[in-house]
């Protein structure tokens, strides 16, 4: 029994040295741990925030893309957006969105095509406890109106019978 009791006595007096000095390791490690979670659980968050201003840009561009001229597409005439109107649907559309989403702008880069972008914010997570705030996240929508033969090929009314409509 003494010579276990006296290598006991020799061990405590051998770690007596190492007292405290994992609470200096946890102590170093858990902010890194805590802040690497956060450039995870946050980075992801911010990327799904962007897809979803990119989605609701996307739906609001094909919803105001609906805005054609009726009365020279039953013609059967090109099928060209009213920017008035397509403007009109955009904000009516982001409106009704329940996101926490903005419109930016609606432009049109020609007769046929739609161009919307939106901004959402985000909160941080994780990295909120280490100070870093809300972040912008800017989306794109395209939407492009054409008219298709009974092929499914787009084609141009210029070159067929039916030719161009103005009524706007």
């Amino acid at each position: 029994m003494t010579g276990l009791a006296e290598a006991a006595r020799t061990a405590r007096r051998r770690l007596a040295g190492d007292r405290g000095s994992l609470t200096t390791y946890f102590v170093s490690a858990v902010p890194a741990v805590l802040m690497l979670t956060g450039l995870v659980v946050d980075g992801s968050g911010q990327i799904r925030a962007m897809q979803q201003a990119n989605d609701i840009a996307a739906e609001t561009a094909r919803y105001a893309g609906q805005s054609i001229d009726i009365g020279c597409a039953t013609t059967g005439a090109e099928v060209d957006v009213v920017p008035a109107q397509a403007r009109l649907a955009a904000e009516r559309y982001i409106e009704q969105n329940p996101a926490d989403v903005s419109l930016t702008d609606v432009s049109f880069e020609d007769e046929h095509t739609v161009v919307v972008h939106t901004e959402m914010s985000y909160d941080p997570i994780f990295l909120g406890l280490f100070g870093v705030g809300s972040k912008q996240v800017d989306g794109e929508g395209t939407s492009y109106q054409y008219r298709t033969d009974a092929g499914g090929e787009e084609y141009d009314p210029d070159v067929g019978a039916w030719g161009r409509c103005r009524s706007f």
